[in-house]
């Protein structure tokens, strides 16, 4: 009896045993568990903060339309540059024309074959970028620059030369891309000025603070869009040089007769000044950047076929049918057998006036030497009296 007490208290012992080290092994289990959670979760914090940290801004290229002109002698000549060592700015001279309006005039210099003039790009009044030379690509516009450098004419309202906010706007992102693209500094933005000594941009060469505040503002926003996404309100808050641009075209002066010296005999490819410039131009050692390659991996989709299967129907239309031009039957005769009764022959005898007579409406008629009938209606006439047959 004693030993099966003890067997029993044993038992009890060892299940309680077995309990507890199963109630310790779940909760090291369920411990183990939410370390490793944790561990998880730390881990994903951190690679969200390290790709968050590897987000690389770049400053994007601004709309442009490009409409290449087509290549001739006197503004695409199709000439490869030597690189990209400048980004020369300019001012058109024709105050109010817009951007397409000298895009065309270029293009039609291969027939008017008066001039060498062109640009790389020109920017438009409403702030739109039209492309008409390559940047790879010598445009007449920089004189002994053309071979190194891309140029970019700037639309204007007067002779002044002061840019619209929305010219000036598109030409900061355009330069800032640009340098950005062919890894160039500030000091690789210059006037055309600065290459001959010729008043252009008139505005920037009569202003030297305004030009300064212009190239700031082209390396503050490249400098900022590799940080951030720089929406157009953000950028205006932080551009100098807007306080020197017509808010918009009624602000700007009445265009005056005379011409400005920008265009008269203007030719961008001929070095017509005799004073060296160029040798003055800062950086003349510098190489460009040539490990830039343009993107040309995008082919376009040739593969769609117009359907041309469809064949129009050139067969010969059924001319078999003649219509009928036969004569037609005149071989019938009217039936003209038939003859009218003419034996009818009327009663001309001399009617009895001897004395009554009588019948269907019969009258007794007495001569009358005066035109009137007795006994009956009276008659008009020749003042004879007719008697009246009966038939």
């Amino acid at each position: 009896m004693k030993k099966r007490k003890i067997g029993r208290l044993l038992f009890w012992l060892l299940l309680l045993v077995v309990v507890i080290s199963a109630t310790g092994v779940t909760v090291a289990m369920n411990l183990a568990e939410e370390k490793m959670d944790m561990q998880q979760e730390t881990e994903s914090e951190t690679e969200k903060t390290s790709e968050t940290e590897q987000v690389n801004y770049e400053v994007p290229k601004p709309d442009v339309s490009e409409q290449l002109l087509t290549v001739n002698d006197y503004s695409r000549p199709g000439e490869k540059t030597d690189g990209i060592k400048y980004i020369v700015i300019h001012y058109l001279g024709n105050p109010k024309t817009t951007a397409q309006e000298n895009h065309d005039y270029f293009e039609s210099l291969k027939d008017l074959q008066n001039c060498y003039m062109s640009a790389n790009y020109v920017v438009g009044l409403e702030g739109e970028i039209i492309q008409c030379v390559p940047d790879g690509e010598v445009a007449y516009a920089s004189n002994q620059e053309n071979h190194e450098s891309i140029s970019i004419e700037n639309c204007h309202m007067d002779t002044t030369g002061e840019f619209l906010k929305d010219t000036y706007i598109s030409l900061v992102k355009l330069t800032a891309y640009l340098t950005e693209t062919y890894n160039l500094g500030r000091e690789q933005i210059i006037r055309h000025h600065d290459v001959t000594g010729k008043d252009c941009p008139i505005y920037y060469t009569e202003h030297e603070d305004y030009w300064e505040d212009f190239r700031d503002d082209v390396m503050t926003y490249r400098e900022l869009c590799k940080k951030q996404v720089v929406t157009d309100e953000e950028l205006e808050t932080i551009l100098k040089g807007l306080a020197h641009t017509y808010k918009d075209k009624s602000e700007a002066r009445e265009v005056e007769e005379t011409e400005s010296e920008e265009s008269e005999n203007r030719n961008g490819k001929d070095e017509y000044y005799e004073e060296d410039f160029v040798s003055e131009l800062p950086d003349s050692s510098y190489t460009p950047d040539t490990s830039y390659t343009p993107d040309t991996s995008y082919t376009p989709d040739t593969s769609y076929t117009p359907d041309t299967s469809y064949t129009p129907d050139t067969s010969t239309p059924d001319t078999s049918y003649t219509p009928d031009t036969s004569t037609p039957d005149t071989s019938s005769t009217p039936d003209t057998s038939s003859t009218p009764d003419t034996s009818f022959t009327p009663d001309t005898s001399t009617p009895d006036t001897s004395g009554d007579s009588s019948g269907d409406g019969g009258t007794t008629v007495t001569p009358d030497p005066s035109g009137a009938a007795s006994g009956g209606e009276a008659g008009a006439g020749d003042g004879s009296m007719e008697a009246v047959e009966e038939l």
